[in-house]
């Protein structure tokens, strides 16, 4: 028989306008269209889809909508087999064979970013060479050459990548201004040529931008320019940060900090140009953490039997006993990427990626409690769901059939669902990953993000908050649910990788496997920043990195002091210890 929590609290009211504001602010930021209205043109693009004689664009527009939904609205990849669909009837009716492969290009960028790098290389493994199809599809082509790139870099095949970005570089030059810039952002090493046409490229958008003062020299300099460079006048804020993101690896590597730190912050302000982001977005959702889920202390003191009910629910005595999901979460740049490779190299493990199906689901559980009430069934039910999705996009990611024993979900924005994750999973395996917060502001902010989902990324006082929000809400979990959630310092991963495994492999109940130690050889598909990191032996310079750029940093510092102090108390870290710097 279900069981049923009906406490003074009123849970059932809470939980719902919690899940509200929550699924609010995981949308994203405001689109030209809304998700509702671009729904509205899935339908009615869908209703002339299905007819007999419908062409190509209707079946492109479609697809296109559903990649774009996608997009703002992530919701585990349950609209991506329509989509994929769709592409591939606007191949199969596209007038002339140049119109099928600039199509199939679009394709493969959808399926590269579902996680199936190896389909999308298939697609994309001889892209269009420049005038191939005519001006019309120029563009389509240049693009498609790019994400042979990242569909290379992402299988680990990092030198063929490079080259491939370089060919992006000459199909794009003169007709596709994105993908001519993110091909620079994306070479791992500048070659002499690259780096040359870069410095050129930034020179000349000096003084068409008026970011800089001229005088007649420069102005000379301009105009003998201008024949080269002058197709990228009317290059977006968003496309021109990518040149220099580019420039900043550059001066970086040969040595010019003060250069590169100029270039970083130009890149950064370039990106935010058109972010309509709050002051605080998760303000509301910490507040509505700590109203629906009271800590254990404070439980302590309740009415007994109001008390119990509430232990019920918070506890997971309403929930699935299943211990196939394993989740981590935290903030962006802290190693989670690693974990998840780590896990993932077990024989028991899938990594799941990014795009998982939590989060969306509860929308759907709104409605369920709304209706039915906390019970036992709607919580059973809703962990059903998840479960099958996953393990169903775990079977469609190539982890075979019957589907893993463990899957390991990296939406690292779950770190405002672990209540809910305990509600319905209390089996669930969840980790926490945690880096010096100094390090981790830096990564974020010299990392180009491609991504949904880092708006705050843009800004050093918005990381600064959100590494502030993410260590209130889990250190308020940690009041709710003592030693639930595992947390694991990327220093000591890196410093005592076996004994810091072994650890997280007890906590999620997985048996030691020495073969998880050799993670950089598992070829799995990783779409993440981190994926330069995860496909090399583990390394101890980015530790510590933030000194590089101590006096840049040093508003960041005093901000985020107490964070750092605790954090390096916690962890047994001194501030002036170098001792991790030093190569494994």
């Amino acid at each position: 028989m279900a069981r049923h929590y009906k406490g003074r609290l009123g849970a059932s009211l809470i939980l719902c306008s919690f899940l509200s504001t929550c699924c609010r602010a995981v949308d994203g930021q405001t689109q030209a269209l809304t998700p509702d209205q671009i729904e509205q043109q899935i339908s009615n693009l869908q209703t002339l889809a299905d007819e007999p004689h419908a062409d190509h664009r209707t079946h492109f527009g479609l697809a296109s909508l559903l990649h774009q939904l996608d997009s703002i609205r992530p919701d585990g990849g349950t609209r991506l087999p329509r989509a994929k669909r769709a592409y591939r009837d606007a191949i199969a009716t596209a007038p002339t064979e140049a119109a099928a492969r600039a199509l199939q290009g679009n394709l493969g960028a959808l399926l590269l970013a579902s996680g199936d790098a190896e389909e999308a290389l298939n697609l994309l493994e001889d892209p269009a060479q420049p005038g191939q199809g005519g001006d019309e599809f120029a563009s389509m082509y240049a693009g498609a050459a790019f994400n042979k790139g990242k569909a290379l870099g992402v299988l680990g095949r990092a030198d063929e990548a490079d080259a491939a970005f370089l060919q992006a570089l000459e199909v794009s030059r003169q007709v596709a201004v994105s993908s001519y810039a993110r091909s620079f952002a994306a070479l791992r090493q500048q070659t002499d040529e690259s780096a040359k046409e870069l410095t050129s490229a930034i020179q000349y958008l000096k003084h068409v931008t008026g970011r800089v003062a001229a005088d007649a020299d420069s102005e000379d300099e301009s105009e003998g320019l201008e024949e080269m460079f002058g197709w990228l006048n009317e290059i977006a804020p968003q496309d021109e940060s990518w040149l220099h993101f580019a420039m900043f690896s550059l001066l970086e590597s040969q040595g010019d900090r003060a250069g590169a730190w100029e270039q970083l912050q130009l890149a950064n302000r370039l990106q935010k140009h058109n972010v309509d982001a709050s002051t605080d977005p998760d303000a509301t959702l910490l507040q509505m953490v700590t109203n629906v889920f009271p800590t254990w202390e404070f439980r302590k003191q309740m009415a007994p039997q109001e008390r119990d009910q509430l232990n019920l629910m918070i506890d997971g005595g309403l929930g699935l006993r299943n211990e196939t999901p394993v989740f981590i979460v935290g903030m962006a740049r802290s190693g989670s990427t690693l974990v998840e490779q780590i896990l993932a190299s077990h024989s028991w493990g899938h990594g799941a990626g990014e795009d998982t199906a939590f989060a969306p689901l509860l929308p759907e559980l709104i409605g369920a409690v709304q209706e039915r009430g906390l019970s036992s069934e709607v919580f059973h039910e809703y962990a059903h769901m998840y479960l099958d999705r996953m393990q169903a996009k775990a079977i469609d990611q190539g982890a075979g059939s019957p589907p893993p024993t463990r899957i390991v979900d990296k939406m690292l924005r779950n770190c405002w669902h672990v209540g809910y994750i305990n509600m319905m999973m209390p089996d669930a395996c969840l980790i926490q990953t945690v880096r010096h917060p100094l390090d981790i502001a830096l990564s974020c902010f010299k990392q180009p993000f491609e991504g949904r989902g880092t708006p705050w990324a843009w800004d050093l006082d918005d990381i600064a908050l959100t590494i502030e929000r993410v260590e209130q809400v889990m250190e308020h979990w940690g009041g709710v649910m003592p030693g639930k959630v595992l947390r694991v310092p990327y220093e000591h991963l890196i410093a005592s990788p076996e004994t810091v495994v072994k650890g997280i492999l007890q906590h999620c109940n997985m048996p030691w496997e020495p073969s998880v130690l050799d993670f950089h050889t598992n070829r799995r598909s990783v779409s993440t920043a981190s994926l330069a990191q995860v496909r090399q032996k583990l390394y101890t310079m980015s530790i510590g990195s933030w000194r590089a750029y101590e006096s840049e940093l040093e508003p960041l510092h005093r901000r985020l002091a107490p964070l750092i102090s605790k954090y390096e108390d916690e962890w047994g870290l001194q501030p002036q210890d170098t001792s991790l710097h030093q190569e494994l």
